[in-house]
């Protein structure tokens, strides 16, 4: 088969409309590293949330191109071409663009996650969320099929060279939230989302290295109050009127109060 050819049937596997975001926050300091988010405009979404609950500056590349196309390998490399920004870590949500025309190889998986780990050696992989029909709640079994049939390649692919995963599609689907289309959720989800996300970068963070990982501690006082971390009470201090905390893990944290 000639190149012709193969191309031709590369695009008509696409869809009528692809799409390439680009994102670079804090793009007038070079000394900052930042978090990179990668996927859909499910993930992009969140993007804002995301970085005013962990705490720290979140870029994003976001495309419809599926990771089985040349097009998102050409997306990436021009995007990391970009050489004067650097990122602490990188949380990817493979999209859902291509599910039905596309096949899952390991080898894509493996050029995708080896050209990643140039960038960042911490890499956070996400599932895609549920589908529903357009207008309804209710479930879209044949694409939810393919969906998880998605997910789980992912997470085996995941667990046989230890990236971390987290199978958002659960998460969500359990949440309560409502879809305002057949993919995005309402907005009030967004918190809830990037929440779960944080929880989950954080989780699977080594203490030891955590602070030279976010590169800045974040500090915050107290008056005798219950901290918590994403929700998750930590510690107490009783001894001091304002207890200065920024030294406890040297994390960034989003923080509310037991009153």
């Amino acid at each position: 088969m000639n190149i012709e050819v193969m191309m031709t049937i590369v695009v008509s596997q696409r869809e009528s409309i692809e799409w390439f975001n680009l994102w670079w926050e804090n793009a007038n300091f070079s000394n900052i590293k930042s978090a990179l988010c990668i996927g859909d405009s499910v993930l992009r979404q969140v993007r804002g949330s995301l970085q005013n609950i962990m705490g720290v500056p979140c870029s994003f590349l976001g495309t419809s191109a599926s990771y089985n196309d040349e097009m998102f390998f050409r997306e990436l490399e021009f995007f990391f071409s970009f050489e004067e920004y650097k990122f602490s870590c990188i949380i990817i949500q493979l999209n859902s663009h291509g599910l039905k025309d596309f096949s899952y190889t390991e080898e894509n998986y493996k050029r995708l996650f080896n050209l990643l780990q140039k960038r960042s050696k911490k890499i956070f992989v996400l599932s895609l969320t549920h589908v529903t029909f357009p207008n309804s709640q209710k479930d879209n079994f044949e694409v939810n099929e393919l969906v998880l049939k998605a997910n789980a390649f992912t997470y085996q692919y995941c667990l046989k060279h230890q990236f971390p995963f987290l199978d958002l599609y659960n998460i969500m689907k359990n949440s309560g939230y409502r879809h305002v289309d057949h993919i995005h959720f309402e907005r009030a989800a967004d918190v809830y989302m990037a929440s779960e996300i944080g929880k989950f970068v954080i989780n699977n963070s080594h203490k030891k290295s955590i602070k030279s990982f976010w590169g800045v501690t974040y500090i915050c006082e107290t008056k005798g109050k219950t901290l918590k971390f994403f929700g998750v009470s930590i510690y107490k201090y009783r001894k001091k009127k304002n207890y200065r905390i920024s030294k406890i893990l040297g994390i960034p944290f989003y923080v509310s109060y037991n009153r």
